[in-house]
């Protein structure tokens, strides 16, 4: 965070944390949603619920990036 904003606060990066967590939690959400949505489509190259899956297991293991 220093090379970006050019100094590095405590507070700043535990905000930025923050958002990377609620990112996922979206991400997640979003997964879910279209798993459910998407078993009517046959031509489709990504698999939402394993997508989910992953970032859940992310999230537990305590990390907080995809």
């Amino acid at each position: 965070m220093q090379s970006y904003f050019g100094y590095y606060e405590e507070e700043q990066y535990a905000i930025f944390q923050d958002m990377k967590y609620m990112n996922m939690l979206r991400e997640c959400s979003w997964g879910l949603l279209h798993s459910g949505l998407a078993k009517k489509q046959v031509n489709n190259s990504l698999d939402y619920y394993k997508h989910a899956k992953h970032l859940i297991e992310r999230l537990q293991q305590g990390f907080n990036q995809f």
